[in-house]
């Protein structure tokens, strides 16, 4: 078994413990400096909320707010900016069905877990490329609902 199909199966039996109630947070850097996270809970297997926030930091090391949003009930996908209404099941599909099955001839894949197993980035870089080139998703944290 490959580190993927170990990584959903560990994910298969934590959500089933966990009521399928958890919250993760997707995150992405730009070399220009800009960062954004958005912030997707999910309750029983359904999508609830989505939180979004872009900045950057200033030269003395304070936060500047770019742009943030949250999204509740019939708000959610309302905004352009922040990663897709996923679930951590749809993000492993896309893991394994797109980003996961790129030539490796032409690209470096990247698939790394957290310390409990789980997913913590998925995607690829194009071999060659120099700056915002990472296809796919980086994760920070997932957290259980209590």
């Amino acid at each position: 078994m490959n580190k993927l199909e170990n990584s959903a199966k560990n994910w298969g039996l934590l959500k089933v413990e966990n009521n399928d109630s958890y919250r993760y947070e997707v995150t992405g850097v730009s070399w220009t400096g800009l960062n954004w996270v958005t912030a997707i809970t999910v309750e029983g297997g359904q999508i609830v909320s989505r939180e979004y926030e872009r900045f950057s930091y200033s030269n003395d090391g304070a936060k500047e707010i770019k742009e943030n949003y949250m999204e509740t009930g019939d708000k959610l996908g309302t905004h352009v900016n922040g990663a897709k209404l996923l679930t951590l099941d749809e993000l492993y599909d896309v893991c394994k069905q797109e980003y996961l099955r790129v030539d490796p001839e032409r690209n470096t894949i990247l698939f790394t877990t957290f310390d409990n197993g789980l997913v913590s980035s998925c995607g690829y870089v194009p071999k060659g490329c120099a700056d915002d080139c990472f296809q796919g998703f980086t994760l920070r944290v997932i957290e259980w609902l209590d």
